[in-house]
């Protein structure tokens, strides 16, 4: 994707947040124009005591991974075998606390697969410190991505 082409995407999300709000102190949502987030109320997995070892099918990436408190992040990830269609939720932790929906509970926004199995969104993280993300398949929660490592600065 030229750099043109993503910036665009990038402005267009901080529009949208703009728009809508920082629900929960951040925002969540897809940079793709054929694939529309939705909102989920799915309850976390308890797995404070445990830790879902990552399915190498399901990835995340972050970029950058140390921003100013509530700059965005653009995040984007994999499932494999490749399918269109397939939701994620983002799940986002503060240190060795439990895995919770992102941006809240109540108000999940899951991005959707391409048909190539890749989905893209972004966060925008404002309690400093270190914030960690992942994703969980929606119709399969035993499918846990990687974690990513996000800095929020003063």
């Amino acid at each position: 994707m030229s750099s043109q082409a993503t910036r665009g995407a990038l402005v267009a999300c901080l529009i949208a947040a703009a728009v809508v709000g920082f629900a929960g102190g951040a925002v969540m949502g897809s940079r793709d124009g054929d694939a529309t987030p939705s909102a989920s109320t799915t309850e976390a997995p308890d797995d404070a005591a445990r830790e879902e070892p990552a399915d190498p099918g399901l990835t995340l990436a972050a970029d950058p991974t140390t921003v100013p408190s509530g700059g965005l992040v653009a995040i984007s990830g994999s499932v494999a075998p490749e399918d269109a269609g397939v939701e994620v939720k983002v799940q986002h932790r503060i240190g060795d606390g439990a895995w919770t929906d992102f941006p809240n509970p109540q108000s999940v926004i899951s991005p959707v697969t391409r048909a190539d199995g890749t989905f893209s969104g972004s966060v925008a993280p404002r309690q400093q410190g270190t914030n960690l993300y992942r994703v969980v398949q929606l119709d399969d929660e035993s499918r846990v991505s990687n974690t990513v490592e996000i800095t929020v600065q003063n």
